[in-house]
């Protein structure tokens, strides 16, 4: 996926939710799959479900930037994109 606008962007963050990403089924199947989580596992779990925001390379002119992602498949992406406006 390719973001570009016609303004400057200042900088640009991501939130992904994915197969590495905020993904406390995976995380779950991984201790076991318990039926009944211990605090401990529960709390992990918690733990995996958080989405965390990171810094997107941004390029282009000036006037004109893009945002080049790639998104897998079943993947659920949030850009955030700070504008010099």
């Amino acid at each position: 996926m390719t973001v570009t606008l016609d303004t400057a962007i200042k900088s640009a963050t991501l939130i992904k939710i994915d197969e590495h990403h905020a993904n406390p089924q995976k995380a779950w199947v991984e201790i076991g799959s318990p039926a009944v989580p211990s605090q401990g596992e529960l709390a992990y779990l918690k733990t995996m479900s958080e989405v965390e925001e990171e810094k997107v390379d941004i390029s282009g002119r000036s006037d004109e930037m893009t945002v080049t992602l790639q998104v897998p498949p079943n993947a659920a992406y949030a850009l955030r994109l700070n504008l010099n406006i």
